[in-house]
């Protein structure tokens, strides 16, 4: 392998592990704020 198309994937894989961890969180931060939004109603 090249090392610039290796390093160009390298790149690729831990952005998209960002995004992916990013999504997950939000998604969990989203989970967490509905059961109290429902406790107050």
């Amino acid at each position: 392998m090249n090392s610039p198309s290796c390093f160009c994937f390298m790149k690729w894989s831990i952005e998209a592990a960002l995004l992916i961890a990013a999504m997950e969180f939000f998604n969990n931060s989203n989970i967490l704020k509905q059961p109290r939004i429902l406790g107050i109603r």
